[in-house]
């Protein structure tokens, strides 16, 4: 059986948000293992851009980070944290670049006690992205690095704010605010077809006693909503209403 995954992509807000947060930790392990000062920031990657590197990457709580290393840049990494301007004799610098880029990764992903485990190489851009990944492009220090951070690892970067609260009306208090027109039906009693059929402008219908006729009130569609009988308000007419739709 197939897994199935959610589609999900990060917003430019909550983009930025994860990019300021990274740029802390990585700007607090420039300073702990630069002994110059060198810059060090990172951008979203532009889209289509693979560079030839190779992985590191460290996993926790289910959230993981990738560090995309140009490949052989170990020594040139290690001499200019070390402030050195040398060969890398006995492959010391190399080494040091090895280690401080373990520690950044376990900075980048340090959120509980349980230690970090070895994520396998991660998805190609536009799948990591599709899934909620973000893919970030590093310069200064460590010009030529990428940085991948899946969904979980950017929750716990930057926590999503919990959802909005919607108040949703019920049905019947939106409907009770919308106005309908209204027409009152007065029965004017029974005539013969022959007689209707030579009906002409200014004929006058004669109506037996409207004062006990049942007047219906029906909505512009024909339906009936009640049913009462003429009464007269001061000088003007009005309906009593004896039944409605729920008697």
């Amino acid at each position: 059986m197939m897994a199935v995954r959610r589609l999900r992509w990060q917003g430019p807000a909550r983009t930025e948000a994860c990019r300021v947060r990274l740029v802390g930790l990585l700007e607090a392990w420039r300073d702990a293992w630069c002994t110059g000062s060198g810059d060090i920031s990172l951008e979203p990657a532009l889209e289509g851009e693979v560079p030839d590197v190779e992985w590191r990457g460290a996993a926790r709580l289910g959230g993981a980070i990738w560090l995309g290393c140009p490949q052989g840049d170990e020594a040139r990494l290690g001499t200019l944290l070390a402030g050195q301007d040398g060969p890398d004799f006995g492959g010391i610098a190399a080494r040091l670049a090895v280690r401080a880029l373990e520690d950044l990764l376990a900075r980048l992903t340090d959120a509980s006690p349980e230690p970090a485990g070895k994520p396998g190489e991660p998805e190609s851009d536009a799948d990591f992205i599709r899934h909620g990944g973000i893919a970030f492009s590093l310069t200064g220090v460590l010009a030529g690095y990428r940085l991948l951070v899946d969904a979980t690892a950017c929750d716990r970067l930057v926590p999503p704010l919990p959802p909005a609260r919607v108040d949703i009306a019920s049905l019947d208090e939106a409907v009770r605010t919308q106005e309908i027109a209204l027409s009152a039906v007065v029965p004017l009693g029974e005539q013969a077809l022959a007689q209707s059929m030579t009906l002409q402008v200014g004929d006058v219908l004669l109506a037996g006693p409207l004062s006990a006729a049942t007047v219906r009130l029906a909505a512009a569609t024909g339906q009936e909503l009640a049913a009462g009988v003429l009464t007269r308000v001061g000088d003007a007419r009005g309906i009593r209403i004896d039944r409605s739709l729920d008697n």
